[in-house]
């Protein structure tokens, strides 16, 4: 990130091809993101990022955005 405290924050996969350290030290700021109400978009197939309680996901299926439940 090159700014301090960016307003928006996107990321594309952070934690495909981490070990299981930098993995669970990226989930924990993603949390501590969520928790500091930053505005963090994530696209992942990783289940443990999907799962991170206190987001709102959005799925594309068929070409179709939607709101996950």
């Amino acid at each position: 990130m090159r700014a301090l405290r960016p307003d928006l924050i996107l990321l594309d996969e952070p934690t495909g091809n981490l070990d299981n350290d930098g993995r669970a030290k990226t989930l924990a700021l993603l949390a501590q993101l969520r928790d500091e109400g930053r505005t963090v978009v994530v696209a992942s197939h990783d289940q443990e990022v999907i799962a991170l309680g206190g987001l709102t996901r959005l799925l594309l299926e068929d070409g179709t955005l939607r709101v996950a439940g």
